[in-house]
């Protein structure tokens, strides 16, 4: 009877730790319809990138190598299609409304025409750098394209967010660092198929660009919503609190499962003022 007590208690706080550790990941962002949430600066893996928001997307088979790997807190990109599991392609395939955020470090344009940053193999759906018409551009099938000009180039992306809200027959519109830069209003949904992924091969739309953090949503989020994650993006470490710990006096149990629900109890408790920092972007 013991083990089985001693064991349950175990289960349970691995569980609430878990839950604990999603939940902090994710603080100060917008979770409403949430799908997916990867943070460079919070995974641990080389070949993994964990999802964040506890639906199960991670990106497995990540390439890790001397061009594409984890970095200073972002996923170095070099050239090269990284693709989502089909869960991403599924939020937006033939769907009424949707949400697409990038977060970028460093971006270095080596494609001749464009730069593609986010793509599917049918090109339905296409977040990309237009180098003649010098704007980034989001692609949505037969809809019509909004458009902005970037002053600088595409390094007006460097270290900003660029987050792509869709809704049919309302908007489809680019946010840059929580700014709306462009819509339009698209006619139909997106059929894009089972495939989604990041970066580009081809030498025409090729880049060499820093991913911090991508976040998929199943609505348009609202402007405001836009500029919530923005600055979460931005924010700087929590800080640590400075308060000491206090821990009430109680005479505890002598043994037996008295004194298994005491530790129980105690380690629960303990579980829920562990701090959390947040890694600066």
């Amino acid at each position: 009877m013991k083990k089985l007590l001693c064991f349950a208690l175990v289960s349970v706080m691995m569980l609430a730790c878990v839950l604990s550790a999603s939940a902090a990941a994710t603080d100060g962002y917008v979770t409403d319809g949430l799908e997916a949430f990867y943070d460079a600066a919070e995974n641990t893996e080389a070949t993994t990138w964990k999802d964040l928001s506890g639906k199960g997307n991670d990106i497995v088979d990540l390439p890790n190598t001397d061009t594409c790997k984890f970095v200073d807190g972002a996923y170095l990109n070099t050239a090269t299609k990284v693709y989502f599991p089909s869960g991403i392609p599924a939020i937006i395939n033939e769907k009424d409304a949707w949400t697409t955020e990038f977060v970028f470090g460093s971006i270095e344009l080596t494609g001749t025409t464009w730069g593609t940053l986010a793509n599917c193999n049918n090109d339905y759906y296409s977040l990309f750098y237009g180098v003649g018409l010098n704007s980034i551009i989001l692609k949505n099938q037969s809809n019509a394209r909004p458009t902005f000009a970037l002053e600088g180039g595409i390094q007006d992306l460097a270290n900003k967010t660029v987050s792509v809200t869709f809704e049919k027959g309302v908007a489809s519109k680019i946010y840059i660092d929580g700014v709306e830069v462009a819509s339009a209003v698209p006619e139909i949904a997106l059929a894009i198929g089972d495939n989604f992924f990041f970066g580009h091969s081809d030498a025409a739309k090729s880049h060499t660009t820093e991913y911090k953090a991508m976040r998929f949503y199943s609505r348009a989020l609202t402007a405001d919503e836009i500029a919530k994650n923005v600055a979460a993006d931005k924010a700087v470490d929590a800080p640590e609190t400075s308060e000491p710990a206090t821990t009430p006096e109680v005479d505890p149990p002598a043994t037996g499962d008295g004194a298994m629900v005491f530790a129980f109890i105690a380690l629960v408790a303990m579980a829920g003022v562990v701090v959390v920092k947040k890694n600066a972007r």
